[in-house]
């Protein structure tokens, strides 16, 4: 039991919400607009619609949706909006659907988190990435030398952006690595060593027997670039690790520069 302010006994008695004599209750209450609108500071269950609650704090009023984690067996709370902005009747439907999947053994905070994170790699591509990723660790803001920086910012103008730049994030994965063509041209390779049977001219396999250096290099930025999309919550996991490269190489270790 809280004591209710006389303001908040006031908006209530006018709007006809019957509330206790000096006190009001954190209990389940039908929602109505008038409701919402008028009802005291507290935590407020709506008996409509399991899981739904109104809480309200000063002028701040906001829907949330509130269950037991069956993962954690936490007490979960997840905000639906503004009582300001969001009509009740939408977020009911929310509430609803919250509901649905509870009862199909879903956890609903962890199936917003995935559309959250869908959300924010949809239409985003590897050069959008790749944009992000330089001026973050090579923009001009970082104390690197100007030649460190141009020489980044040119691998991967001439390699990564020309292999995989066009791509969607979420689309890139280790055998899009193994079969990209990182060079087109013929501007890397060693003359003295003949393309080998089996590795397209321009792969990264390719790159590694004849531009070590530059391979490496390639690597490295894929590797922490990719890391940082995971980190973004751009990807749920990145594709690329360092175990996975070691794999893909390790045949041609003898034969690189």
């Amino acid at each position: 039991m809280i004591r209710a302010s006389r303001a908040a006994r006031k908006r209530a008695e006018e709007a006809g919400i019957e509330v206790p004599t000096g006190y009001r209750r954190k209990g389940a209450n039908v929602f109505t607009r008038q409701f919402v609108k008028v009802i005291g500071d507290g935590v407020w269950q709506d008996a409509a619609t399991p899981h739904l609650y109104l809480s309200v704090k000063g002028n701040g009023r906001s829907y949330i949706f509130r269950y037991k984690s069956k993962m954690t067996g936490k007490d979960t709370t997840l905000g639906l909006g503004s009582a300001r902005t969001v009509d009740l009747e939408r977020v009911r439907e929310m509430a609803r659907f919250y509901n649905g999947l509870l009862a199909r053994g879903e956890d609903p905070k962890d199936f917003r988190d995935a559309k959250e994170r869908e959300a924010k790699a949809e239409g985003k591509i590897v050069n959008t990435l790749c944009d992000e990723y330089v001026a973050k660790f090579y923009g001009p803001h970082l104390k690197k030398s100007d030649t460190h920086k141009k020489n980044t910012a040119a691998l991967f103008e001439n390699y990564i952006r020309p292999a995989i730049g066009h791509m969607l994030i979420r689309d890139v994965t280790r055998g899009t690595i193994a079969t990209a063509i990182f060079d087109s041209s013929d501007r890397t390779r060693n003359r003295r060593r003949p393309a080998i049977a089996g590795i397209p001219e321009g792969s990264f396999e390719d790159l590694w027997i004849h531009k070590n250096q530059t391979a490496a290099l390639i690597r490295m930025h894929l590797i922490n670039m990719f890391d940082y999309a995971e980190t973004k919550e751009y990807i749920d996991e990145s594709p690329i690790t360092s175990k996975w490269f070691r794999k893909l190489v390790a045949q041609r270790e003898h034969v690189h520069e």
